[in-house]
């Protein structure tokens, strides 16, 4: 049974982040409900008469908010060690755990971190003074594009290239790098045309 969303839940998300050296499970609509949470109290706020309560609520939400920013740096610091484990082991961690957000983040980190790492350690094996150049910075001559049709809407996101792609439409057509249009056909939210 899902558990009711509330400040306690926040709070006692952090406790177990803190206590934990792992990542704990929280609900997958986790930020979803404290983004709505956030919202629902900055309305009553803007709806308060009173100056004085007004201004508890404001500072009770600002309290609110630093509990939700440390929750949110404490799970990326263990995001990023899992990424780390994962390339130097080569294990194909299992990511159900984490939330939608959590996992692009991740996939990313584990991209670039492989990116970087093959180029330096190649370069050297090679008795190459290494070269790093983000692949952002890639020629455009260099970079393949796939033509992708998008099966539902995107909003905005971040590519294995650091670039930022979208929003798309469904049935939008575009040519994207092919490393990006892959990922979004692998996970079906594109076909190749």
């Amino acid at each position: 049974m899902q558990e009711e969303f509330s400040i306690e839940y926040v709070y006692d998300a952090l406790r177990k982040e803190r206590i934990n050296a792992n990542l704990q499970v929280v609900e997958r609509d986790f930020f979803v409900n404290v983004s709505r949470f956030i919202k629902e109290q900055e309305d009553a706020i803007r709806k308060t008469q009173d100056i004085k309560e007004a201004s508890k609520q404001e500072k009770q939400l600002e309290s609110i908010k630093k509990v939700i920013r440390e929750l949110y740096e404490k799970r990326e610091a263990k995001i990023i060690q899992l990424a780390l484990s994962d390339i130097k082991t080569n294990s194909n961690l299992n990511t159900s755990f984490l939330l939608n957000e959590e996992k692009e983040f991740y996939n990313i980190i584990c991209e670039n971190i492989k990116y970087f790492r093959n180029s330096v350690i190649e370069n050297i094996n090679k008795g190459i003074i290494p070269e790093l150049k983000p692949r952002g910075q890639q020629k455009q001559e260099d970079i393949k594009l796939k033509t992708i049709r998008f099966l539902e809407s995107l909003p905005k996101f971040i590519g294995t290239d650091l670039n930022i792609y979208g929003p798309f439409e469904k049935e939008y057509i575009s040519n994207l790098p092919l490393e990006i249009a892959n990922y979004l056909i692998k996970h079906n939210k594109a076909e190749g045309v």
